[in-house]
């Protein structure tokens, strides 16, 4: 049997229960029409792929959530993909590409799917189709905020640490570090990465011969004062972006020493890893510690792994 509604048409074979629904996505009212005309229930399982969906907060996750979804609620095994370029959409019994198309953010991407479906799990999935854009379009718009977040962050990174008197080969040596002692205490070194880059956003308030005097050895204990504010300054920036709380309390804390001796007073197990990991890189290469004074402030075998990455 054979439909079409607006630009959407069905192709429907009742013996071999093969079909094809191509064209543009269809609407809810035109999907329903073309199951109560051939009489065909739709799979409102496929509703539950929402709850689903709205445990995701990363790209990623949709695949897995979806893919998760088909096996544990479908009984389905279904291979899962998800691509944010455009694609022309077509459901058969072994295959779909679903453009998300959202009428308030355009194309958003698509996703494809490759398995054993039938014509009623299909349906399901159209009936509920514009739930799942909504969703899907809130986790992207996300996604997109964030590359353009960590974008600015990379380029502020750079200006700020050229005020701070950093070289290039200063900025290589403080990622070696870091994500050398991230890899070490089972830390994500990518969420290690946007901390190194966003931590020292406050030195925008620094004076410049703060840094003159860091970096030639001549800084007074009332510079370093001054040039601790800048976890302040830097805070009340990030605070309002959409940042992970790790970020944030890394960025907040990463001055703190295990001693307690720190501008917030937190010691041992209360200062973040990811604050110790970026905090001790700085103070090496930004700072210019060496062993000695860095004893008592971090766990030995925490400097004698950082040390051992700076020489």
């Amino acid at each position: 049997m054979g439909m079409r509604l607006n630009k959407t048409s069905y192709m429907f074979d009742q013996e071999t229960g093969n079909f094809t629904i191509e064209g543009d996505v269809p609407e809810q009212n035109d999907v329903y029409e073309f199951a109560m005309e051939n009489m065909m229930r739709i799979d409102e399982r496929a509703f539950e792929l929402v709850s689903w969906l709205l445990k995701t907060i990363r790209i990623d996750d949709i695949v897995l959530e979806i893919s998760d979804f088909f096996e544990k609620r479908m009984d389905n095994s279904v291979k899962v993909s998800f691509s944010e370029e455009n694609c022309q959409f077509e459901m058969t019994n072994d295959h779909a590409n679903i453009p998300i198309i959202s009428k308030n953010s355009g194309i958003l991407g698509c996703i494809n799917l490759t398995g054993k479906f039938s014509v009623f799990e299909s349906l399901g999935l159209l009936a509920f189709y514009n739930s799942f854009v909504s969703i899907i379009e809130g986790i992207v718009i996300n996604y997109r905020l964030q590359q353009l977040l960590k974008s600015g962050l990379d380029t502020l990174y750079k200006a700020l640490n050229e005020r701070a008197r950093l070289s290039d080969t200063d900025l290589v040596m403080m990622e070696k570090i870091s994500f050398h002692l991230a890899e070490l205490e089972g830390v994500d070194k990518e969420l290690c990465g946007v901390v190194l880059k966003a931590a020292n956003v406050g030195l925008i308030g620094v004076r410049d011969e703060i840094f003159e005097k860091i970096r030639e050895g001549h800084a007074a204990n009332e510079d370093y004062v001054e040039y601790l504010k800048h976890v302040d300054y830097g805070y009340e920036i990030l605070k309002d972006l959409d940042l992970e709380k790790e970020v944030l309390d890394a960025c907040l804390y990463h001055h703190e020493f295990i001693d307690g001796s720190g501008p917030k007073g937190l010691s041992g197990d209360d200062i973040p890893k990811l604050a110790l990991i970026v905090g001790i890189a700085e103070h090496i290469v930004l700072l210019g510690w060496d062993e000695e004074r860095l004893r008592g402030k971090y766990a030995d075998d925490f400097i004698e792994n950082a040390i051992k990455i700076s020489r």
